[in-house]
């Protein structure tokens, strides 16, 4: 199992600035090492997140012929 986070931006959302370069998922800020226990949480580091931006994060899974899934759907929350 492995995790991933990425900030994003765009109108509407917390953490938009209007005039500066949209912020995209495809521009990961942080990937977790493989997990080989699989776990319902990960823990970010702290420096990863500013407090009112938008954030993504999402998971796979690699089979036991060492195959990975594809990403999972997003959880998408706003940092406090």
């Amino acid at each position: 199992m492995q995790g991933r986070g990425a900030e994003i931006s765009a109108p509407g959302l917390p953490g938009y600035q209007p005039g500066e370069p949209r912020k995209y998922e495809i521009e990961e800020l942080w990937r977790s090492d493989e997990l080989t226990t699989p776990t319902n949480h990960f823990a970010l580091p702290l420096t990863m997140c500013q407090s009112n931006h938008t954030y993504r994060l999402r998971a796979r899974y690699r089979n036991n012929v060492g195959r990975w899934s594809h990403w999972s759907a997003p959880v998408q929350f706003v940092a406090k």
